[in-house]
Formats: structure tokens, sequence, C-alpha cells
């Protein structure tokens, strides 16, 4: 069985599923994980990949795939531009917990805008 270190160093040193690097962010070192996904942005697209076999939304009876919902948030991304949202705009939602909050939200950020959560309780 291996130690604890070994685990660590299996884990995080060089080409472990966790690499550390130090980088420059903001003009101080700073250790990040060297395979790290840059942006939010990168999500959706690894999660189109895998398909729809498996759910990735369970919201009562209804089930969405991972590359279902990609392409719905595709579709809400496309909605928001054709009303005038760009980059760098808020999109307010209000909302219970559901798929289609959701959805707004990562089609908001794939168009790069701030998605503001307002409590659907209100």
């Amino acid at each position: 069985m291996p130690s604890p270190e070994e685990v660590r160093v299996q884990l995080l040193g060089p080409g472990g599923p966790y690499e550390l690097t130090t980088e420059t962010v903001l003009g101080r070192p700073m250790r990040v994980y060297k395979e790290r996904m840059r942006c939010l942005r990168e999500i959706p697209a690894r999660a189109a990949g895998r398909g729809d076999a498996e759910p990735f939304i369970v919201h009562g009876d209804r089930r969405i795939g991972f590359a279902t919902f990609v392409g719905l948030a595709n579709a809400v991304s496309e909605g928001l531009q054709s009303a005038g949202l760009v980059h760098g705009d808020r999109v307010a939602v209000l909302s219970q917990n559901n798929p289609e909050w959701c959805l707004t939200f990562w089609g908001t950020v794939d168009i790069g805008g701030v998605l503001v959560a307002l409590n659907g309780w209100w």
C-alpha cells in the first residue's frame, strides 16, 4: 500500500492527473493545476462529448442528457444574442431551481454574459 506522500506525488507530481505548476497571475506567482480548464466555457464542450447515454440533469420525471443539454444551452445563447445581448451584459433570472435555470446560466456564460440569480422566493 502506498504511503500518503507517495499518493500525493502520484496525484500532484509531474505527469499526475492533478499536476501542480507555478504561473504568474496578475504579477504574482501562484500554484495552479497544469491541465486545468481555463474558463467555464470549456465545460459544455467537454460535456457534449459524453453524449446522452447518462443523464446530466434529473428534475422530477425529466431526464436531460449531456449532449442534449449543451444543444439546448446553445439555443438559449442564440436567443439571447438575437435579443441583443452581448459580452459583458447582465442577465437577471428569477426562477425556481429547474433545468431552465441551468440552461439560462450556460447560455449566458456562452456569450460572455453575467448571470444575476434572483431568489425565486421573492
